[in-house]
């Protein structure tokens, strides 16, 4: 049985609404957290291999009214996490070889050796901030997957990576569910799109600085390879 949170604290059943009421995407989500906690925590998982950053915060907010529990959220977000590190590490080391794998290094051959030379020497410090911007983050494991990178080695750089995101994004998290415990759960429920958008927004927003930073980054140290060279 469906139950319909309604904005003065009371509740209805499914059967109970009109079939002419449509639901807003939010409001349906919502439902469908309360109902299905379990597949809820499954949908998390597997968004944690598109988008971990919005996935967690936007799973903070039904956290933070209690529909979903902070250490079972924290869990599914440490191994989704860290499996979507080894899955695309797999895929970058089983895809060398392959017909696709072959047209990769065609279309990219001029960055195999500066790759080689930077890319792995710094893959500690480039895997942490990757963590940060949208893409780059499945980027990184497949290039290390591709170039070889011992799986121990590998295994040891993203767990405190993992570790170290889930303890800031968690923080970020928790930040969002004291602001929705001061303005109050009903407001917050009442324009919730508009909360999505701006944790949207602001995540986006904070990738995009990360991401000229890490790319400058990059640029400078091929330019100071290409000048060696």
């Amino acid at each position: 049985i469906l139950i319909l949170s309604l904005g003065d604290g009371s509740s209805v059943g499914y059967d109970a609404i009109p079939r002419t009421v449509i639901l807003s995407p939010m409001t349906a989500l919502e439902l469908f957290v309360i109902n299905h906690s379990f597949l809820s925590y499954v949908a998390i998982f597997i968004g944690l291999f598109i988008e971990s950053d919005i996935t967690f915060l936007l799973a903070s907010v039904f956290a933070a009214q209690g529909q979903l529990a902070w250490g079972t959220l924290i869990i599914v977000a440490f191994v989704g996490a860290l499996a979507g590190d080894m899955a695309f590490f797999a895929l970058g080391k089983y895809t060398k070889g392959t017909a696709f794998g072959r047209w990769i290094e065609r279309r990219f051959s001029w960055y195999h050796q500066w790759l080689d030379q930077n890319f792995m020497v710094r893959y500690r410090q480039i895997a942490f901030f990757s963590k940060y911007i949208s893409y780059v983050n499945r980027l990184t494991p497949f290039l290390a997957g591709w170039h070889g990178m011992d799986i121990k080695t590998f295994l040891r750089i993203h767990l405190f990576a993992d570790v170290v995101w889930l303890g800031i994004i968690t923080l970020v998290g928790q930040s969002v569910g004291l602001a929705i415990s001061i303005i109050g759960p009903k407001k917050v429920l009442r324009r919730v799109e508009l909360a999505f958008i701006a944790i949207a927004i602001a995540v986006l927003f904070g990738q995009k600085f990360i991401k000229r930073l890490f790319t400058r980054k990059l640029a400078a140290n091929k330019t100071t390879y290409n000048s060696r060279e």
